[in-house]
């Protein structure tokens, strides 16, 4: 889970395929489940969807709207800053 990685939306049905990046949240049967960036009345908001796997291919660009919000992926969990 927090894989980051690029979807391969095809968009119009015209044979346009468009780089998305994401990041995975599930991992099912027959789809993997995940979050997608989307602007939405000026703000970013994470969007979900279903894709099948596929169309996914690993990232190693950064997109703060995704990823800032991610734990670290050193394969640690984060510290608490509670004493």
């Amino acid at each position: 889970m927090n894989d980051r990685v690029t979807w391969a939306m095809r968009a119009g049905g015209y044979g346009l395929v468009l780089p998305v990046p994401a990041v995975v949240r599930k991992i099912g049967t027959r789809r993997v489940q995940i979050e997608v960036a989307q602007r939405i009345n000026g703000q970013w908001v994470r969007v979900p969807k279903k894709v099948l796997p596929d169309r996914l291919s690993p990232r190693t660009g950064h997109v703060p709207e995704l990823d800032d919000s991610l734990p670290a992926q050193t394969g640690t969990p984060p510290r608490s800053t509670v004493p």
